[in-house]
């Protein structure tokens, strides 16, 4: 995309008011399922959390690391749902739903920002909102460092998107807001790295192409990258240099693996659902998406090429830093639902691009608006039906189940039968329970 690309005046846009409409759906989940989600209740991580806000001091738990995860910003806002809440986990869900609504809002921003048809930001606005592989990430609590790090993702897109789109260039303190809300994201979640990272790379790409996204594309791409190397910096030094833990260092061979299976299974194995992971699968599978993200690219008018480049740049990012923080675990979890929602992300407006492509196609408006209405029901339906079948039993495994435990009469003090989490007991859970009026 060279500059006298992003001079050319954008497609004209629907009404601002349809990405408001596209975001609604995002509660359709909680609405329909509203018994459920009530029932859910602190789990695993959470309890780790609670624990450590007791036994370090508020302010140490904050700024501690947490694993690979170094998430003050994070921790933060969880900590003032807690507070706040007086420890109510309904109210936790209830943000939660608000957070993906806003992450569906403005990725339907961006879109329109860039020019896109009603049918492309619509597609990927209803993707996002209804897929069922979005259960685990909106019924645990401790998810929330997703959607905090995704809404700071596409704040940051925006903020550049109009900075290039509109001739606005990219003064001093234009770069530091970009510095500060790739920081944002960099400290609200271990996979925010990629926020800074995925806008240096696209900006970097261009300018080494002699087409350039912008005039003064250096600051503006050192100003995203620089706060996540310092992020990045500071994790590894403290859960590997000052530990001078190395077990078997990288395990390059493994996080290979892991590597080919995230740029394999993701996001097509969750949604075409009984599937049985095998290598011939795995190579179908990366086949497709080559395809759809190569051909994405070829069908992308001039200016949406960059937009492609970098959901094509985030979705390999995401695919390596998970491969580097989990190569210890079956590849077996490669797939996982917790993983979609980054990969659906970025995934989606690519298919939408192309689809969109294709319609165009063809010449009678009328079919083609009677297919494009089809689709978009159709895919909206497809990602959705599954909750019916999965939100009743996630809700009975870590909500009924978990409160039920809590209210036995008689417990045995050293089992971990209600955090389900090998560092706090069940006594320890009953005091925090008490303590934080946990309900």
């Amino acid at each position: 995309m060279t500059e006298s690309d992003s001079s050319q005046p954008l497609a004209k846009s629907f009404p601002f008011f349809w990405i408001l409409m596209g975001a609604l759906p995002a509660f359709l989940p909680l609405l329909h399922y509203w018994g459920d989600f009530s029932k859910y209740f602190y789990m695993g991580d959470e309890w780790a959390q609670l624990h450590q806000i007791d036994a370090w001091g508020y302010w140490t738990w904050v700024f501690s690391f947490f694993g690979e995860n170094f998430m003050p910003v994070f921790k933060l806002v969880w900590s003032a749902i807690l507070f706040l809440g007086d420890g109510s986990y309904f109210l936790f869900i209830l943000v939660q739903f608000q957070m993906h609504s806003l992450v569906v809002f403005l990725l339907g921003y961006l879109l329109r920002q860039w020019g896109l048809s009603w049918f492309v930001v619509l597609f990927s606005q209803w993707v996002m909102a209804l897929s069922h592989t979005h259960i685990e990430i909106l019924m645990q609590s401790i998810q929330m460092s997703n959607l905090l790090s995704y809404s700071f993702l596409l704040l940051l897109s925006i903020y550049v998107s109009d900075r290039v789109l509109n001739k606005k260039g990219f003064s001093n303190s234009s770069c530091l807001m970009i510095a500060m809300l790739s920081l944002l994201g960099a400290l609200s979640f271990s996979r925010g790295l990629l926020n800074g990272s995925a806008v240096f790379a696209t900006f970097a790409l261009f300018g080494l192409m002699k087409k350039p996204i912008t005039e003064r594309w250096l600051a503006p791409a050192l100003s995203a990258l620089v706060p996540c190397v310092a992020v990045a910096l500071l994790t590894a030094y403290a859960v590997f240099g000052a530990t001078g833990s190395s077990s078997d260092g990288l395990q390059v061979v493994e996080t290979g693996k892991h590597f080919y299976y995230h740029l394999s299974l993701n996001p097509f194995f969750q949604q075409l659902r009984g599937l049985e992971i095998s290598f011939g699968l795995t190579v179908k599978l990366l086949i497709a998406n080559a395809m759809v993200l190569v051909m994405g690219l070829l069908y992308a008018r001039s200016r949406l090429k960059a937009l492609v480049v970098f959901f094509v740049f985030f979705f390999l990012g995401n695919g390596l830093l998970l491969s580097l923080g989990r190569s210890h675990t079956s590849l077996d979890t490669v797939g996982s639902w917790r993983y979609q929602y980054g990969v659906l992300l970025c995934f989606a407006p690519v298919v939408a691009i192309l689809v969109d492509r294709l319609l165009g196609l063809i010449r009678v408006s009328t079919i083609r608006l009677v297919l494009q209405i089809v689709i978009i029901c159709w895919i909206s339906g497809r990602v959705y039906d599954h909750w019916e079948l999965h939100s009743p039993v996630w809700s009975e495994s870590r909500g009924t189940e978990i409160r039920e435990a809590a209210s036995a009469e008689n417990i045995d003090p050293e089992a971990i039968s209600i955090s389900r989490f090998l560092g706090v007991t069940d006594e320890q859970a009953i005091e925090l329970i008490k303590k934080y009026h946990l309900h």
